[in-house]
């Protein structure tokens, strides 16, 4: 949506350059090489970032490795929904080192900005705020401009509202937006985790309930409740805090795909979020198409 990603080889190592509007959001990557690649996160390399015309603060660009292998969105179509089950422990354990990552000195919650500061007073004051760096918006002027469903949306966020009273004050570093292009592996570990531009700061279990929320087919947050409890983790309020991070995700989808005229997907997004109001969390019906 943001950024062109194009592979090239320079003396005889392969590297990724990629173009964004965002800086900022390249910041954060080479942020994320430096404290949390240390910690056992696969996170590529920044090798060089700049700008393609001095002129042009928006023309970035950003040089890094080149993770090998494919997203997990292209394992799951290539090879199926169990393949992309295979590796849900990996995936769950490399949120668990990210989790570990001491960040209770850190200020301010919600999205971070590129030295790893968040913007809020507290964690659910940015999800209710339903912030977007890229997107400048009001929904209720969406909902008589466009497609915007102001009936749903209201009733979907105020349960959001409803719902943030079980957020934690403990305060852990989130991905974002963790998993599906931003994962990639070849089939038996996890070589890369991309695209740091969506780092905040809030509950761990945020990229969990993202997992969950887009997943086609492949129940995450059952398989993370059932790696929990093995791990012998406990987790107060796991549906309440699932529950309020989906309705959070589902409302900015369908901002974002109103907001860019995508009727479409702005649909499949709302019948999704209101799945998340019935129990399990997840749609008895295929939302994907």
């Amino acid at each position: 949506m943001f950024s062109s990603a194009y592979a090239f080889r320079a003396s005889g190592r392969d590297y990724v350059i990629r173009l964004n509007n965002h800086r900022e959001d390249f910041e954060k990557d080479a942020l994320a090489a430096t404290t949390i690649r240390p910690k056992g996160v696969p996170v590529p390399k920044v090798i060089k970032m700049g700008q393609i015309n001095a002129n042009d603060p928006k023309s970035n660009f950003c040089v890094s490795e080149y993770c090998a292998g494919m997203t997990l969105l292209q394992l799951n179509t290539q090879k199926g929904a169990q393949a992309e089950r295979e590796i849900a422990t990996e995936i769950f354990q490399l949120l668990d080192r990210v989790r570990k990552i001491d960040v209770s000195q850190a200020k301010g919650w919600g999205l971070t900005n590129k030295t790893g500061e968040g913007g809020f007073s507290s964690w659910p004051d940015y999800l209710l705020s339903l912030y977007n760096h890229k997107f400048d918006y009001d929904w209720h002027t969406l909902s008589k401009t466009t497609f915007l469903d102001a009936k749903v949306f209201a009733a979907c966020l105020g349960e959001l509202r409803r719902l943030s009273r079980y957020c934690p004050t403990q305060k852990w570093l989130v991905h974002g937006d963790f998993g599906f292009d931003n994962i990639v592996t070849d089939g038996q570990r996890i070589t890369g985790v991309l695209d740091w531009g969506e780092m905040r700061l809030g509950d761990f279990l945020y990229d969990v309930a993202y997992l969950d929320f887009w997943s086609k087919n492949v129940p995450y947050g059952d398989l993370w409740l059932d790696y929990a409890r093995k791990q012998r983790q406990e987790v107060r309020f796991f549906d309440e805090r699932m529950r309020c991070y989906m309705l959070y995700i589902g409302l900015s989808g369908m901002v974002i795909a109103a907001a860019q005229g995508n009727e479409h997907e702005y649909r499949r997004v709302r019948e999704r979020t209101r799945s998340v109001f019935g129990p399990g969390r997840r749609s008895s019906t295929d939302w994907t198409q």
